[in-house]
């Protein structure tokens, strides 16, 4: 039972760990990419443009669909506590939205598979302020599922970036979009990010 214990433990640290190096992630990647582009990129996403007819993405593995403004781009991997995090994101010249998913092994219908856990939100935020980042909420829409809203350390002294992100743990596997603002200090448009979150629809287990 210790031994079980434990290894829940690391398990639970592994995740929250992994998803504040996510954030710091989608922290970096927009900056460098609005330099890349010299915000020449397409027309701003607006509420009213993000009506009508999004791109429809599916995951390479089969289990989920996600919508996004526009094609979606596969980005550098990152290793992940067990195997390496895939990447897909939009951005235009004001904000960059993503998804990142992973495995971690194990019996996917176990527990602790599909549950962050009781303390994951407590833990989570104590470690996110400790790195400077600023809590506007932090709630659970089911046992598997979170939603974040925080500003993050931005390049340049004082200066913060906006972001929401929603996380879905099902299956042993690891769902997390995120929607951040390019402009320093500036909310993202949560309409937007919204109307992203919402499309992302899970379909079985990855084949």
């Amino acid at each position: 039972m210790k031994g079980n214990h434990f290894r829940l433990q690391i398990i639970f640290i592994n995740r929250i760990l992994m998803t504040i190096l996510l954030i710091s992630a989608y922290t970096v990647k927009p900056q460098q990419t609005r330099q890349r582009q010299n915000n020449s990129l397409s027309t701003p996403i607006t509420a009213k443009s993000a009506t009508p007819k999004w791109f429809l993405f599916q995951s390479p593995d089969g289990d989920f669909t996600l919508e996004f403004p526009a094609q979606p781009k596969r980005i550098q991997d990152l290793q992940g506590a067990i195997t390496v995090v895939r990447q897909y994101v939009f951005a235009d010249n004001i904000m960059w939205l993503g998804i990142a998913f992973e495995d971690y092994g194990g019996k996917p219908d176990s527990p602790e598979n599909n549950d962050w856990g009781l303390k994951f939100e407590e833990t989570f935020s104590r470690l996110s302020r400790e790195n400077g980042t600023k809590i506007v909420q932090f709630r659970r829409l089911t046992k598997s599922t979170y939603e974040l809203e925080a500003w993050t350390p931005a390049s340049t002294p004082n200066d913060y970036q906006h972001y929401l992100t929603r996380a879905t743990l099902r299956n042993a596997r690891a769902y997390r979009m995120a929607c951040h603002s390019l402009i320093k200090n500036q909310q993202v448009n949560k309409k937007v990010c919204r109307r992203f979150f919402d499309s992302f629809r899970l379909r079985g287990l990855p084949h």
